[in-house]
């Protein structure tokens, strides 16, 4: 990115956001409190680990991409998204897709 330290900001947000599931702890939400939790333990974990590998980081921009477009098709297959609306958004997709792909180095290095 721009070889800036984001763990400290990263160490604020995860205590924080800790904290504020604490209260969450006692009204009968178990299951959904565990999966916030391990979410955002995962991913602070994943943020204290050494540089990422590019093959790594490029696996996960192709995750997002496929889960978008999936995240299109059914909204739109259940009626809750235009046909029209679904193909202005998918051409957004691909434009950021691409602009992901022509500058792949500023993202991963």
């Amino acid at each position: 990115m721009h070889h800036e330290d984001i763990r400290p900001l990263e160490e604020a947000g995860f205590t924080a956001a800790m904290t504020a599931l604490e209260e969450f702890k006692h009204k009968n939400l178990a299951q959904e409190l565990h999966v916030v939790q391990r979410f955002y333990r995962e991913r602070h974990r994943r943020m204290n680990l050494p540089a990422p590998s590019n093959n790594v980081m490029y696996g996960l921009f192709l995750q997002v991409f496929h889960a978008e477009y999936e995240f299109f098709q059914q909204a739109m297959t259940s009626g809750r998204l235009s046909t029209e609306l679904a193909e202005q958004l998918q051409q957004h997709l691909v434009f950021d897709e691409m602009a992901y792909i022509h500058n792949r180095n500023t993202f991963i290095n």
